[in-house]
């Protein structure tokens, strides 16, 4: 037993070690292109950015945060002072202050830099985050400007979305496809389309959704490769991240995962408590090593850096406001509560439904599966949301964590069908496919 154990941890700290190589040399490559071509094309699309925050006041699923958009593209499009593999990790933009010596909006910066250029210019890093974006980001800008590369976003998505929903649907029924709809239209697919910031952990969430349908058998058999799964999920957060909101690239899958390939709630918790565990280690590993790789190469003390960050993201003050964890959880619940409500309406009508107008019953195990996923997709954004209290307070993008509880409630409506004959049966795809 420690023996394997002991083969098992190996294995995962030489996957951390290999990712951490291929991704700091896959970085200095492209800090390597000539910015050129680079700045030609973000100056033919400079429109695509903006000061305005919301296409519709006020409502937070309409957000885009041209602000980490700005930020991103200075990173792209800025020339090298030092050599690349130092540039890498220190990753240098252009930012400006005011007449007060406070830092100006980075999308004011990179407007301005694109069209009138009348601020003071000078060099800021942001050595704490691996910005891993970077490797896609800067060669296809190379090719693509800005605008080309947001449709590229806009049609990835669909494609993703679509390829997902028609593989669960094949496999096992149109009811498992609605934890994906509604997971989906939580998300707020036109905001994520139209922001490269909250597009990197959609991805990264959904190739999952397709990933584990595909291999449903295998994530059955195994607790082990849920492990290996999602300490590689966590590492690639890490990497391509800023912090959005990272938790729903695993809580989405981890629950739809639970509702495809476990049968048993006892099964869903000891799951929970290895993968849980294998996220983090993946996502922190991965973060520390950037720390350290820049206090190495750089110089630089990363490492203070990042803990002046931590312990204002975790704190509950900002600036003059005051704020406990209860405040923080009732704002982001605040965010969307028609579709909240809508979920938890849709799981008590659908009992109801399937208890008393078909005269089903469930057994006891099935219940006890759909209240451990249930309290587990509910758990997931409140403990989050007290960890990072203050990050959550500022950032309206993350409520969005709350799209494990939605998707939750969509797993328990698919539960509760799939053993009704009356509507499984007859919601099972009629595909050329599935003739026998």
């Amino acid at each position: 037993m420690c023996i394997r154990v002991l083969k098992n941890f190996l294995k995962l700290a030489s996957i951390l070690a290999l990712s951490i190589a291929i991704g700091y040399i896959a970085l200095v490559l492209a800090y390597s292109l000539p910015t050129g071509k680079i700045h030609q094309h973000i100056s033919r699309s400079y429109s695509n950015i903006s000061n305005v925050e919301f296409l519709i006041p006020n409502r937070e699923e309409t957000h885009i945060d041209n602000f980490t958009d700005s930020i991103s593209l200075l990173e792209a499009e800025y020339d090298n002072t030092n050599s690349a593999w130092v540039e890498s990790l220190l990753n240098p933009r252009l930012t400006s202050l005011d007449e007060n010596g406070q830092i100006i909006p980075p999308a004011t910066v990179f407007l301005s830099y694109h069209t009138d250029g009348n601020l003071n210019y000078q060099r800021a890093d942001y050595p704490r985050y691996w910005h891993g974006y970077l490797i896609f980001l800067k060669p296809l800008l190379f090719f693509l400007d800005y605008g080309q590369i947001k449709t590229l976003m806009a049609t990835t998505q669909i494609l993703l979305v679509a390829a997902s929903l028609m593989v669960t649907a094949r496999k096992f029924g149109y009811v498992y496809a609605i934890p994906l709809c509604m997971t989906y239209l939580f998300l707020s697919p036109l905001t994520i389309a139209m922001s490269a910031q909250y597009n990197r952990v959609f991805l990264i969430t959904w190739i999952q959704m397709l990933v584990i349908p595909l291999c449903a058998d295998r994530y059955k058999r195994s607790t082990l490769l849920w492990v290996y799964h999602f300490f590689i999920v966590g590492i690639l957060v890490a990497y391509f991240d800023y912090l959005t909101f990272p938790l729903v690239a695993f809580g989405v899958p981890f629950v739809f995962a639970s509702l495809l390939c476990v049968n048993k709630f006892s099964t869903v918790l000891k799951r929970l408590v290895t993968a849980g565990f294998a996220w983090c280690c993946g996502y922190a590993g991965m973060w520390v090593s950037k720390w350290a790789l820049g206090t190495l190469i750089t110089g630089i003390d990363v490492f203070a850096n990042a803990q002046g960050a931590a312990n204002f993201e975790s704190g509950t003050v900002n600036g003059t406001e005051q704020f406990n964890y209860l405040d923080v959880i009732i704002r982001e619940l605040h965010a969307r509560p028609a579709f909240l409500l809508f979920c938890l309406l849709a799981v008590v009508l659908t009992y109801i439904f399937v208890r008393y107008a078909t005269h089903s019953s469930h057994q006891s195990a099935e219940l006890a599966l759909a209240a451990c996923i249930f309290a587990i997709s509910a758990a997931m954004p409140i403990v989050w949301y007290c960890v990072f209290s203050a990050h959550t307070w500022i950032h309206s993008m993350e409520y969005r964590e709350l799209a494990i509880f939605v998707c939750g409630c969509g797993s328990i409506v698919a539960l509760l069908l799939k053993r009704n004959p009356t509507t499984h049966e007859n919601l099972r795809p009629r595909l050329p496919w599935n003739h026998s």
